[in-house]
């Protein structure tokens, strides 16, 4: 089922050049669809939920949407508040760097399956990146544990929060 009236097929994004070529042993999607949350929950909900924020700028109510459930898939509409947004942005001004890719060390396919990748620049990846610490701030901690609790796990096996940055023409 589609949302947000945008659909793509794998060959169509290949062609785009917007996805890379994966040779591995994973079902392909047949295609791909945008979600748009203010679509999912309505243009007037969607305003309000946005608005209503505590006194320090954090959400005060969340709501989840499951849009697919093998494999499940989760949208959260409004989960950072436009003031967390600026916070993070801010955070990571003047931290940013090449982003990276996980490339196989080895060639075989038992080794990929493995996980044995290492992270190295790419020629076609031209976005940046910038990896925050742990609990580096009480807005990046606040995040953190609301995250947890979304998903009902500990926050000791989330990785560290990492910001992205594409500018118009960089590619992901």
């Amino acid at each position: 089922q589609a949302f947000g009236g945008w659909e793509f097929t794998s060959l169509e994004l290949e062609e785009l050049g917007a996805m890379a070529v994966v040779t591995a042993n994973l079902p392909r999607p047949e295609h791909i669809s945008v979600v748009d949350s203010k679509e999912l929950i309505g243009a007037e909900e969607y305003a309000r939920t946005r608005a209503d924020v505590n006194e320090k700028g954090m959400p005060k109510s969340l709501r989840a949407f499951v849009i697919s459930r093998d494999p499940k898939m989760t949208v959260v509409p409004h989960f950072m508040s436009d003031v967390e947004c600026e916070h993070l942005i801010n955070l990571v001004d003047g931290y940013w760097m090449p982003s990276l890719v996980g490339q196989a060390t080895n060639s075989t396919d038992a080794e990929y399956s493995k996980g044995d990748l290492e992270n190295t620049l790419s020629k076609t990846r031209t976005s940046w990146s910038c990896m925050m610490r742990y609990a580096q701030t009480s807005v990046v901690e606040h995040l953190e544990h609301r995250l947890s609790a979304l998903t009902g796990l500990p926050t000791t096996p989330l990785e560290r929060m990492n910001m992205g940055r594409d500018a118009p023409g960089e590619l992901f």
